[in-house]
């Protein structure tokens, strides 16, 4: 019995403490054949410099920016540019914000600040906009995504992200901060407590922030943007001359800007003189400029200075609410506001104003559906500046632009009868229809061999789904959550947006608490099944158990059993990576499935009872499960379940010894996860293909796979890949006699993960790496003292399989000892016991 077999070698152990313990080597197949009186197996010998393995296609390096390219040359500015470098040279400078009013051109500054850095930064310089976000939330996901760094399976994606960033030398350049700041007197809460953690944990990184309020961060040094240089007033009897306004920034971007709405542009007598007026009026605000100089295809300079000056109104909201500092020239842009709006017919208004719906860009398609927006009105209003178009054919608002239209939206609804729907609303409804019609369309794609495509076509437009979704939460528009629900959950599964997908499912199951009829009841259930799923991979698993217990409970009492059978197999550990799945509940998963004649779903079932399977020692039945499950995942094309059932078919092969069949299926799991670009998936198919090569016993190759593993986790971030590696790598060095190097391996494992984080399971391959390595360097009381720790931990975490290695550890110090009869009886137990590799 384990127990028993435990406690004979403790109190072995615990009578040859002072004894010493040489190294381990695993005994595998010719163990077995001495044991049985057979021909000791010869090894495969290869060539010198000939590798069983064939080299991985190496990652492709990232870009070193990701800096959007401008339509314009930036124009003026440089005092400004060489302040900022200055500052961003300085080492007690971390995190810098450009602080000023909106549309002063803070971006376009911070954008052109960036692209001169680049020489100044090892690994790179990376933009986020932040300006499209709802919630604090959403910030770490997007920074993520602007770096290009994908979360992988398990994990809080936070720590991921900032573990990702802890050794990288780079500047990120994250835009409009101000809308995030939880609390404006403070300035400070959720939205700015990733900057805090990334200056804390991540001491190269600099921060260069725009923002029309101030972080308020200790640290923060702040860069007050005004407008751009402007002529002076000059008495009425003298004139502008060339010589003097064209030396100012402010007409200088006038007049780029002029030539662009109406090529040909020349000046005429006099036309310096209202340039120059017109530019004082807008303060020098960049975005005031552009829309002035829009106006030229129907007025000229003068009669567009008189038509700003005609009129004084309030200035926009914000300008009064967030800045009230800011002096009365910069507070004019709603009047320029205001008469861009007048320039509009009455249709292309309805149009402006429809639009400001959409979040963070939107195609012609869009556009066409949410707001009826034909091309000719959409084209009108890029040659007037309300509406910009990329080179890829999407379109975009500026932020103040949007919430000039978003204001006027607004407006036209108090105006409208009390009997006929509010016109926003209506336009949200058709918004958030378009968007969970968009989602639906790409679940499918989602799965299969053209996931990448879709995975990139939602993030894309992500602001808008996000916006689309939580209007239809709290309007409790059930249809279009019920078409979301699938195809976003599993875009933040396969992107390892765990918080964020825990935090949308919980708002909309907390919303639909209260309504009990039945489409409502079911939709909250899955909600709750979703919520559960994302709490379970971000590790709280009684949290997770929880809400999956509750969503069960919906499904069984509306009789909704293929969800249920969903729910069953979740709580059966499906997902589990390192838990104990609990088989009862993985067959009644199986059941309810093929009695529904779910082929996906009884692949998902497999899965999990394969895992089972594999925790009882029972192997073949795991192979088996496995194999069939793999089938199924490849007959309705699931990719993510494929590559799941391929690492785990290939470790039970590897387990039964059988090592080429492992290889194939590794290697089949590595090209997949090129193929979809999923990182976690590459390192961790390296890994596999480096077991796959120790059990072969070319250790020099799976120390060389291990580490290509290795250098993959520590570019994204992954500590928990970066520790399990490193314990690999360990092995790989024990077996190849490098035991200091070994001790070395572990030793930096250790360092990897904050005290507490490595769990009995891998604590105890750990410590029996480091007792190996502690024998081969002769220091055999360490290695007792290693060995014991590593058997007190397999018992914590219930792994009978992980005893076995240990004991051979054991064997070979008795062994050395001489005592060579006790370590062949331990070995025998080891290989006759039922979880033996």
């Amino acid at each position: 019995a384990p127990e028993a077999l435990l406690d004979l070698v403790y109190r072995m152990l615990e009578k040859d403490r002072q004894q010493r313990i040489p190294s381990i080597r695993l005994v595998g197949a010719e163990l077995e054949a001495i044991l049985k009186g057979r021909e000791v197996p010869t090894p495969l010998r290869l060539a010198p410099d000939t590798s069983r393995f064939s080299t991985p296609t190496p990652v492709p390096t990232q870009p070193r920016h990701n800096l959007p390219t401008q339509p314009t040359p930036f124009v003026g500015r440089q005092a400004e540019l060489i302040e900022l470098a200055r500052l961003l040279a300085d080492p007690q400078v971390r995190l810098l914000t450009i602080l000023g009013a909106g549309g002063m051109g803070k971006t376009r500054l911070a954008l052109e600040t960036g692209a001169a850095e680049l020489d100044n930064f090892e690994h790179g310089v990376y933009f986020v906009s932040l300006a499209p976000l709802q919630s604090a939330e959403e910030i770490v996901p997007t920074t993520a995504e602007a770096l290009g760094f994908s979360f992988y399976e398990g994990g809080e994606p936070r720590q991921q992200l900032l573990d990702y960033l802890h050794e990288k030398r780079k500047l990120l350049i994250m835009d409009n901060f101000e809308h995030l700041l939880v609390d404006p007197k403070k300035c400070h809460g959720d939205g700015v407590s990733l900057v805090t953690d990334i200056l804390q944990t991540a001491p190269k990184v600099k921060i260069l922030s725009t923002s029309r309020a101030r972080l308020n961060l200790q640290g923060e040094c702040l860069f007050h943007l005004a407008g751009m240089d402007i002529p002076e007033p000059r008495p009425a009897a003298e004139a502008e001359t060339p010589e003097d306004a064209l030396d100012y920034s402010a007409v200088k971007l006038f007049l780029q800007s002029a030539r662009r709405a109406r090529p040909g542009f020349e000046l005429e007598t006099d036309d310096l003189k209202y340039i120059s007026r017109l530019c004082r009026l807008v303060g020098g605000m960049p975005l005031g400029i552009l829309l002035a100089a829009a106006w030229l295809d129907m007025l000229t300079p003068a009669e567009i200075a008189e038509q700003i000056s005609g009129e004084i109104k309030a200035s926009l909201d914000f300008l009064e609410t967030e800045l009230r500092d800011v002096p009365e020239r910069q507070r004019s842009m709603r009047t320029v506001f205001d008469h861009s709006w007048k320039s509009l017919s009455e249709r292309e208004r309805e149009v402006f104003q429809a639009l400001s719906v959409f979040r963070g860009g939107f195609t012609r398609e869009a556009a066409q559906h949410v707001a009826g927006a034909t091309l000719r009105e959409m084209r009108s209003l890029v040659d007037k500046s309300l509406l910009e178009r990329d080179p890829t054919g999407r379109y975009g608002m500026h932020e103040l632009l949007r919430q000039y239209g978003a204001d006027h939206l607004r407006r036209a609804d108090k105006l409208h009868r009390a009997e006929e729907p509010a016109e926003e609303d209506s336009i949200r409804d058709a918004h958030a229809t378009y968007y969970a019609g968009f989602l639906a369309s790409r679940d499918a794609t989602l799965r299969g061999t053209e996931q990448r495509l879709a995975l990139e076509e939602i993030r894309g437009n992500i602001d808008n789904i996000r916006a689309a979704w939580e209007w239809a939460i709290a309007q409790g528009r059930i249809e279009e959550i019920e078409q979301s629900l699938a195809p976003l959950a599993r875009f933040c599964r396969i992107r390892g947006w765990y918080r964020e997908g825990e935090a949308l499912f919980s708002r909309a199951a907390q919303r639909l608490s209260g309504i009990h009829e039945d489409r409502a009841l079911l939709l909250r259930g899955k909600l709750l099944l979703q919520q559960g799923r994302f709490t379970n991979l971000l590790g709280i698993e009684t949290d997770a158990d929880n809400l999956l217990e509750a969503s069960l409970a919906i499904f069984r009492q509306l009789g909704a059993r293929h969800e249920a059978a969903y729910a069953v197999c979740l709580l059966g550990g499906y997902e589990s990576l390192y838990g104990l799945p609990r088989r009862e509940l993985c067959r009644e998963g199986l059941s309810l499935f093929r009695e529904l004649g779910d082929p996906r779903g009884i692949a998902l079932a497999l899965h999990g009872l394969a895992w089972t399977a594999w925790h009882g020692g029972e192997y073949a039945d795991a192979k088996q499960s496995f194999q069939e499950s793999l089938t199924l995942f490849r007959q309705v094309g699931d990719l993510k379940g494929i590559q799941a059932s391929l690492h785990g078919l290939g470790y039970i092969c590897w387990i039964l010894g059988e090592y080429e069949s492992g290889r194939e299926l590794h290697l089949e799991m590595l090209q997949l996860c090129q193929e979809t670009g999923n990182q976690g998936g590459v390192a961790r198919a390296l890994g596999d293909l480096g077991i796959d090569a120790y059990g072969l016993q070319q250790y020099e190759e799976a120390h060389e796979l291990f580490g290509q593993s290795l250098s993959i986790y520590r570019d994204i971030g992954n500590a928990m890949g970066m520790y399990d590696e490193l314990g690999d790598l360990a092995e790989a060095a024990n077996a190849l006699g490098d035991y200091a190097q070994a001790e070395q391996y572990v030793r930096e494992a250790f360092r990897v993960l904050p005290e507490g984080e490595a769990d009995y399971d891998r604590g105890s391959w750990e410590y029996r790496n480091l007792g190996n390595a502690a024998c081969g360097l002769g220091n055999y009381a360490d290695a007792r003292k290693y060995l014991r720790r590593s058997l007190e931990l397999a018992v914590s975490a219930q792994m009978p399989s992980r005893h076995l290695l240990t004991f051979v550890g054991v064997a070979r110090v008795w062994v050395k000892e001489g005592d060579k009869e006790r370590a062949l009886e331990l070995l025998a137990l080891v290989m006759n016991h039922r979880f033996s590799w």
